[in-house]
């Protein structure tokens, strides 16, 4: 008695599309000023970045080293921006994760040195006699 033959059927594609013939989740082509990370130039105003400021500016109560040279305003493909900054010195964390929320609009997450929550959603009024 022979086995019968597993029957292969065409599944539909589940994702949804952005633009004609684009699904969501394929990567769009990288932005020219990617290319700008992997020059010589680059990783010498990088060095020069981390030298001057070799710790995290982000991290408060502890010492973290930093390894990331961060655009503290956002240069979006800006060359004159790219090249002379303003700079800052940051861990991979809060580079990947704190700046770019507050980048995108978000919140900062956390408190203050004092303990007050940042973004405002807090107030002591009423709390003194």
């Amino acid at each position: 008695m022979s086995r019968p033959k597993p029957q292969v059927r065409t599944l539909q594609p589940r994702m949804g599309t952005i633009e004609v013939g684009r699904p969501i989740g394929t990567l769009s082509p990288s932005p020219a000023y990617r290319s700008w990370y992997k020059t010589a130039r680059w990783q010498k105003l990088r060095a020069a970045q981390l030298q001057r400021e070799p710790l995290c500016r982000m991290c408060k109560s502890r010492i973290t080293v930093a390894t990331v040279c961060d655009h503290i305003t956002p240069h979006r493909g800006d060359p004159i921006l790219f090249w002379n900054g303003p700079f800052q010195s940051l861990c991979v964390n809060h580079h990947s994760s704190a700046k770019q929320r507050l980048e995108r609009g978000g919140k900062q997450r956390g408190c203050d040195e004092s303990g007050i929550p940042h973004g405002g959603g807090w107030s002591n009024k009423g709390s003194e006699p």
